[in-house]
C-alpha cells in the first residue's frame, strides 16, 4: 500500500516538469450509497462520508487527477420470507452494512472556463482497499421484533467480504478563482464485494463534495 501511494505522488512530481500547471487539493463531503444486488434481496440507500487529497496535473484544458481518499459505502438490505404451509410463518429481516475503503482514483478531466468559474467533468478507474466495516440488523418473526447487535466485519479470501474493490468514477463540478471547488461524483463498482456463493453485491455511491485547490 505504501509503495502504491508513493508511486502516485512521485508520478505527480515527475509530471510537473512537463505540465503547464500542477495543483494540489483537498475535498470532503457526503455519500449516498447503495449496492446492486443480483440475488433478489431488496437494497436501498444509506448515508456516508468521504475525504480526499489529490493532485491536478494540467495541460491546456485536459488534466490527470490522481488522489487518495477515505470513503464510507454500504447499503440497507430488506428481505421477507412468507410460508403458508404446514404452519403459517413470516420472517422479516432488515439491516445496514457499512464498508469503509481507502481508495486510489485516477481521473482524466476536461476543464471549461466560464466567467469566474472553471467547469470540469470526466472520470477514471479506482482501486479500493477495505479498512473496516460493520453490520447491524433487525428481525421480525410473526410480529415479534428482535434488535441485533452491531458486528464488525472481516475482509479476506476466507471471510464474508472481499478486501479489494475496483470500479469507475464519473464526476462533474466547478472551481472558483480563489480555489474553492464543488463536485458531484458517482462511483460504479465492478467487484462482487462478498465471498458467499450465489450472492452478488456491487458498490454504488453518489457523493457531494466541497474542497479547495492550492493555487
Amino acid at each position: 500500500m505504501k509503495k502504491i501511494i508513493l508511486l502516485i505522488f512521485l508520478t505527480a512530481g515527475m509530471q510537473q516538469l512537463f505540465a503547464q500547471s500542477v495543483k494540489f487539493g483537498i475535498k470532503a463531503g457526503l455519500n449516498e450509497s447503495t449496492a446492486q444486488s443480483e440475488n433478489g434481496t431488496s437494497v436501498s440507500d444509506i448515508a456516508g462520508f468521504n475525504a480526499a487529497i489529490f493532485a491536478d496535473i494540467q495541460w491546456s484544458k485536459i488534466s490527470i487527477e490522481p488522489g487518495l481518499s477515505y470513503t464510507s459505502k454500504g447499503y440497507h438490505s430488506h428481505s421477507v420470507i412468507v410460508r403458508s404451509t404446514p404452519t403459517p410463518y413470516t420472517f422479516d429481516a432488515e439491516g445496514n452494512v457499512t464498508l469503509n475503503y481507502l481508495e486510489l482514483p485516477v481521473n482524466v478531466l476536461y476543464h471549461i472556463p466560464v466567467g469566474p468559474l472553471k467547469i470540469f467533468f470526466g472520470g477514471g478507474p479506482y482501486l479500493g482497499i477495505a479498512m473496516s466495516g460493520s453490520s447491524q440488523g433487525n428481525t421480525t418473526v410473526d410480529g415479534v421484533k428482535t434488535v441485533g447487535a452491531t458486528n464488525k466485519l472481516s475482509f479476506g479470501p476466507e471471510d464474508e467480504f472481499k478486501k479489494t474493490d475496483y470500479g469507475f468514477n464519473a464526476l462533474v463540478g466547478f472551481t472558483l478563482q480563489n480555489g474553492l471547488l464543488f463536485s458531484v461524483d458517482y462511483g460504479h463498482g465492478f467487484t462482487n464485494t462478498v465471498n458467499r456463493n450465489g450472492l452478488s453485491i456491487k458498490n454504488r455511491v453518489l457523493s457531494l463534495s466541497i474542497g479547495y485547490e492550492f493555487l
